[in-house]
């Protein structure tokens, strides 16, 4: 079926939306690092919106994507 990854221990198959919403508090922690960071480099206040961060936290994403998924997989499926 579209959108779900099969999981073979348990063969519980996961929805994109279950996936992605338990990404979601790695990518929001990532994020306010990323503006923490950022306005410590410039020395003022530095929104999330920002250009730069948003920039960076894109880069950040698609370098540890997979193994952000992998790991949210993997814990999805020892709570079930």
């Amino acid at each position: 079926m579209k959108g779900e990854i099969k999981i073979p221990v348990r063969e519980r198959h996961l929805s994109q939306r279950e996936i992605i919403l338990h990404q979601r508090v790695f990518v929001e922690r990532i994020l306010r690092d990323e503006t923490w960071y950022e306005g410590e480099r410039r020395g003022c206040f530095v929104p999330e919106s920002d250009p730069v961060v948003q920039h960076r936290l894109g880069d950040i994403i698609l370098e540890i994507g997979e193994s952000l998924r992998n790991d949210a997989v993997e814990s999805l499926a020892r709570r079930q």
